[in-house]
């Protein structure tokens, strides 16, 4: 991987050892902790390939994995200095529980990050957890400068009960920013949320309107 002419696409190799059951994971240590960061970032894809489910979603983190790797996710992959890191860890603290409060503050530090991608990987980790307690931060980045974190962030909060679609039916009707109230109108509209929205508008304290 790190060589200028590798004897194998990284795909391949990701392909090919992301087949490996997560118990296999240890083994990746080395390379997670790699100088080179396109090593790292690779590492960390192949990790992020073994722990996903069959229809590629994330689940609880394969106990099996042992706490070495998710010490190396919290303390270092979170706060790599390549972006691409940052983005992945972002990916793989998804698969960590709820009730892990450490990969929930590395979350909502990547959440601010100032790299917009690596943004838009934290908001879409956070959307994950459904947790309604988290709507002030995710909705911090539906205002984000980039239209894509904006977008994610938009359907985060449609996963977060009565209390993020009300949040985005005021985007939707009063955000200063045209393209974000263009954005959360279109998320009301493919979320079917629509249908919903007579009594969401009275609630909060909009007139009804010939």
């Amino acid at each position: 991987i790190a060589s200028p002419m590798p004897h194998f696409s990284e795909q391949a190799l990701e392909a090919a050892l992301a087949r490996f059951s997560p118990e296999f994971a240890v083994q990746l240590l080395p390379l997670l902790e790699d100088g080179h960061p396109r090593v790292r970032v690779v590492a960390a894809q192949i990790l992020r390939c073994m722990l996903a489910s069959p229809r590629g979603e994330p689940s609880v983190l394969h106990p099996q994995i042992g706490s070495e790797i998710a010490g190396v996710i919290h303390t270092r992959l979170a706060a790599d200095e390549s972006p691409d890191v940052r983005a992945v860890a972002a990916d793989l603290l998804s698969f960590f529980g709820t009730d892990d409060g450490d990969a929930l503050q590395c979350l909502l530090r990547l959440n601010d990050d100032p790299v917009w991608f690596v943004r838009l990987h934290a908001v879409r980790a956070l959307g994950g957890r459904q947790d309604r307690t988290l709507r002030l931060q995710i909705s911090a980045r539906a205002t984000d400068s980039n239209w894509r974190v904006r977008e994610a962030a938009l359907h985060a909060l449609m996963l977060c009960g009565r209390e993020g679609l009300g949040y985005v039916l005021d985007l939707s009707l009063s955000s200063p920013d045209a393209y974000t109230r263009e954005q959360a109108a279109e998320e009301l509209q493919m979320s079917g949320a629509a249908l919903n929205l007579t009594s969401h508008l009275w609630e909060r304290g909009y007139e009804k309107r010939d």
